[in-house]
């Protein structure tokens, strides 16, 4: 049993000395995911229509990791279907989430006035300054073990220099981090602390 425990022991401090702390971008949809606790929210926009007027504000999930989309200039649209897309060049689709929601990410992309997919740059910007530039429907997923995640904004910076470059979102999750490793450690130290107190 004390060899059991000596062995468990070096194996969480291991994990600890292996921690780093702050948020972590995922360009890779399986790597994200994986991190994820189960219940996590996926919304894929499916039930909407192209053409469709979305207005300036949207409410998207349900219960924790419920989430909020708004535009400051104009209206979003669903432009290709099965996504939401600012109505302006100029304009940011800004997403706000609730206190429960740890991880975030989905396909980022701008299109033009023709609906076609453009190269260009998306600027994605959270809360906390974290800032990565992407393009074409690329996956971009950040996780913040323990720490909220309030917001992402989506823009594309070249929109106005290159007619309408317009930024465009789908499958976009929300959910739940698994608990980081130093927060396993700590778990795992009490477990342990409570195996002693019992064979005393």
């Amino acid at each position: 049993m004390r060899k059991l425990v000596i062995c468990l022991l070096i194996s969480l401090m291991g994990v600890c000395v292996s921690t780093s702390l702050g948020t972590t971008v995922y360009t890779d949809e399986a790597s994200f995911t994986a991190q994820l606790q189960p219940g996590y929210n996926l919304e894929n926009f499916n039930e909407l229509q192209q053409w469709q007027n979305l207005g300036s504000d949207l409410d998207f999930g349900s219960g924790s990791y419920a989430w909020h989309a708004h535009t400051l200039y104009d209206v979003m649209w669903c432009l290709q279907e099965g996504t939401i897309t600012a109505g302006r060049s100029d304009d940011h689709i800004h997403m706000t989430f609730g206190s429960a929601v740890t991880a975030v990410g989905g396909n980022f992309t701008a299109i033009d006035d023709v609906l076609m997919t453009a190269p260009n740059d998306i600027v994605l910007t959270l809360e906390d300054a974290t800032t990565v530039t992407t393009s074409s429907w690329a996956f971009v997923g950040f996780v913040s073990p323990g720490v909220s995640i309030v917001s992402l904004d989506v823009y594309c910076p070249d929109g106005a220099l290159y007619g309408a470059l317009m930024p465009t979102i789908d499958n976009i999750y929300t959910g739940s981090a698994a608990p980081e490793p130093a927060t396993m450690c700590l778990l795992g130290l009490g477990a342990l602390s409570l195996l002693r107190k019992r064979r005393a």
